[in-house]
């Protein structure tokens, strides 16, 4: 025989005149109880937004992360303007999350000593390759060649650029110790909001994905 004790039921406020008094009063005291609650704790739910929002750019670099360790190398221009759009999206979302306004980013000194340098790569990478073109760095070098023939003078550009082939597979560590510096922060809001208002606070489970 099931238990039925622990199924939940919910009853919208303005349903509340159809219980009776009795029935009405206890959830209007239980909501008024309630909101106080939530009335002391506005800017750690704030903070618990925040980092929640920071989550959606570690999915993203877990996804794109994936993408490139899969990828195979193949001798064409299509595999190198696949691979340069994964590593620009990687690298942009990376820095996104770490210099993220509101208390959202991360300091390099939370990470693992060993993924520190790691962090000061992609960093660059964000500034010297895909936010600014830094040309002595030789990520991309461009050389051109000047020939002169029947009355003309003829270039002839060329360019080479510089490529990780399938990401860096220790990014893969420096997204892990990123996720888990941020559900270290949210657990720690989590128990900080029970001992604050002595109830009982949990991140709802997320339902299984098939």
């Amino acid at each position: 025989m099931s238990d039925d004790s622990s199924e939940e039921i919910i009853i919208s406020s303005d349903m509340l005149h159809v219980l009776p008094d009795d029935v009405r009063l206890h959830f209007e005291q239980m909501a008024e109880e309630a909101q106080a609650v939530l009335a002391q704790v506005q800017p750690e739910l704030k903070r618990i937004a925040t980092l929640t929002r920071a989550l959606t750019h570690i999915v993203t670099l877990q996804y794109i992360m994936d993408k490139l360790l899969a990828s195979r190398f193949d001798a064409n221009m299509e595999y190198f303007y696949e691979l340069d759009m994964l590593t620009t999206a990687f690298v942009v979302t990376y820095a996104r999350l770490h210099l993220g306004k509101g208390g959202a980013g991360f300091d390099k000194m939370q990470l693992p000593e060993d993924l520190r340098e790691m962090h000061d790569e992609v960093m660059t990478l964000r500034n010297k390759r895909f936010a600014h073109d830094d040309e002595d760095l030789g990520f991309i070098q461009s050389e051109m060649e000047v020939s002169y023939a029947d009355d003309q003078f003829i270039v002839y550009p060329r360019l080479s650029v510089r490529f990780q082939i399938g990401g860096d597979p220790n990014w893969k560590k420096l997204v892990n110790a990123i996720q888990e510096i941020y559900y270290d922060r949210n657990a720690a809001m989590i128990g900080h909001l029970t001992r604050k208002t002595g109830e009982q606070w949990k991140f709802a489970e997320q339902p299984q994905q098939d």
